[in-house]
């Protein structure tokens, strides 16, 4: 079932700051660049409790975020101490919070981003630059359904800002599930890799073998490649590379590039098991 999402651009510039409202919902949602935080953080909803995200520029080329999860009741405070405070170098902020007053204690905002740091960590698509891993505070049952409600929302609105942290690289698929998708293979140069394609993109199996040896022609994957070795989702098993866990790329072609290790065309390299190329397939 669909979800109606509105995005406000507060002014006319098409980078400036822009409000989020999920059509249903009490969750609300501020974005700002850092050059105009200080004059937004004088409208009443940062006077709310809620949680805020603030993205800065990764410190390594592995990654392409660098995020700091954060809860504050009231928001302004927190935030104010972040905009002087000149280890934050972040460029740009979300801030969540609830258009129902006292709908969010600081018991719901302390337990949403601890849950949201442990997504983002087990994304694996983002440097984390929090010191410590946020305490999970403890909910009725009744109160629980609503933060996990405000985070799979949560989840809706943040790669609509730019913001692709909570995206997961890697799923778990289950045995059962397989049998309701038609499976590809890779095997050349002594490699043999399965991929299926679901919703969520085309996913190379785990266990499929990928090169050691990485070639010139790889061009802008190597960073993607050495980010899933860094992540401990390719690791190392006598000649070649395994997957660790089932791994989501965003073309055929990025995922048989880090499986060979060099440039290739994935629509001609995955076949079915009767040997119909992907490319072939209606």
């Amino acid at each position: 079932m669909g979800k109606k999402i509105t995005i406000y651009q507060i002014d006319n510039n098409e980078t400036g700051p822009k409000t989020i409202e999920i059509g249903g919902s009490s969750l609300r949602a501020i974005y700002s660049p850092r050059s105009r935080l200080k004059e937004l953080l004088n409208r009443t909803e940062y006077k709310n409790p809620g949680i805020y995200v603030l993205n800065s520029f990764p410190k390594e080329n592995t990654f392409n975020e660098r995020i700091y999860i954060g809860e504050a009741d009231p928001l302004e405070e927190r935030l104010k101490n972040h905009l002087s405070d000149d280890t934050k170098d972040f460029v740009e902020c979300v801030a969540v919070f609830s258009s129902n007053p006292g709908e969010l204690t600081k018991a719901h905002i302390k337990n949403m981003e601890s849950k949201l740091y442990v997504s983002a960590t087990t994304s694996k698509n983002c440097e984390i630059d929090n010191s410590n891993k946020p305490t999970l505070s403890t909910l009725s049952e009744a109160d629980e359904s609503l933060v996990d409600n405000f985070i799979q929302q949560i989840k809706l609105i943040f790669p609509l800002l730019g913001f692709r942290f909570l995206i997961p690289s890697t799923i778990i698929t289950e045995d059962k599930e397989l049998q309701n998708f038609q499976k590809f293979k890779l095997t050349r140069k002594g490699l043999s890799a399965n991929l299926i394609i679901n919703d969520q993109g085309y996913v190379v199996l785990k266990g499929s073998t990928a090169s050691k040896e990485v070639f010139s022609s790889l061009g802008s994957y190597t960073a993607l490649r050495n980010k899933l070795i860094e992540t401990n989702v390719l690791i190392e098993s006598n000649n070649h590379l395994i997957f660790n866990e089932d791994t989501i790329f965003s073309s055929p072609s990025a995922a048989s590039c880090i499986v060979l290790g060099t440039s290739s065309s994935g629509p001609e390299e995955w076949k079915t098991e009767t040997g119909i190329k992907l490319k072939d397939l209606n």
